[in-house]
């Protein structure tokens, strides 16, 4: 069980991390193409995406040491 979880987690920080990369990879290549969202809906999506990570990473580390 210990071992499904770890792997589980560790498969939704690795598909969490390449989601972002791959979005910001995308975002950049439109290049000067104008984006309409604003700037304090941006900076939220973003503390969301840390927010997701370090949830993961700090659970992962949970199950990691305490089992």
């Amino acid at each position: 069980m210990k071992l499904f979880l770890l792997i589980f987690i560790g498969l939704h920080i690795f598909f969490s991390i390449l989601s972002i990369y791959l979005y910001n990879k995308e975002y950049l290549k439109k290049g000067i193409e104008i984006d309409y969202t604003p700037i304090n809906v941006r900076i939220a999506i973003k503390i969301a995406e840390l927010f997701l990570i370090m949830y993961s990473i700090v659970y992962f580390l949970i199950i990691l040491f305490l089992d």
